[in-house]
């Protein structure tokens, strides 16, 4: 018996799913609760000025304390600052970055911000952006703009977002949000939780 001939035009190989290549970037983003935020080692929060010096926040617990402590109360130090804390098992690094100037400034910021966090050459990239007291909105819109940013510039680095104050729930819709709005013929963003 002879097989059909199928036009090219009419049919998709099927491929083994192991041995298929992706034709677009893939990015992970994980959603964690403090629980399990020791899974990435380096971490990101936007920070204020104020009066804790730098080092007395690695006497901080958990890495979602920490940065909510270097929102709301501030550091003494200007600028960016590195914390590494190799005493841990495992060791665990807090960059904290100032936020924009203003709302006009954000994707700007967010720019500066990812060519400066991905210098680092990080294995996986933790953000919190803890709220301040009074809002909550600001941070996120910062996170996800920042976020998109690190997608389109180095989308196979694994993102890890702290659900913190916010809720699990929040930051999966932000997150669902997010890759709804990106183009699936140019990446293909998986969403863990």
């Amino acid at each position: 018996m002879v097989p059909e001939f199928i036009p090219e035009s009419q049919h998709t190989p099927q491929l083994d799913p192991t041995l298929d290549v992706p034709a677009v970037p893939t990015a992970t983003i994980r959603i964690v609760t403090e629980n399990a935020e020791a899974h990435c080692h380096f971490w990101v929060g936007i920070t204020e000025a104020g009066d804790i010096p730098p080092s007395n926040l690695l006497d901080t617990k958990s890495m979602g304390d920490l940065l909510t402590k270097a929102r709301r109360q501030g550091v003494t130090e200007d600028g960016a600052i590195a914390l590494s804390d190799t005493n841990r098992s495992p060791e665990r690094f807090a960059l904290l970055i100032p936020g924009p100037e203003s709302n006009r400034m954000v994707l700007q910021w967010a720019e500066k911000t990812a060519g400066d966090l991905l210098a680092w050459n990080p294995k996986t990239l933790g953000l919190y952006f803890a709220p301040t007291s009074n809002n909550t909105q600001e941070p996120l819109m910062y996170l996800i703009t920042l976020v998109r940013t690190i997608l389109v510039i180095n989308p196979t680095l694994p993102i890890f977002l702290l659900a913190g104050e916010y809720g699990l729930n929040r930051i999966l819709n932000i997150t669902l949000k997010l890759r709804d709005e990106l183009d699936p013929s140019e990446l293909a963003l998986h969403v863990l939780h």
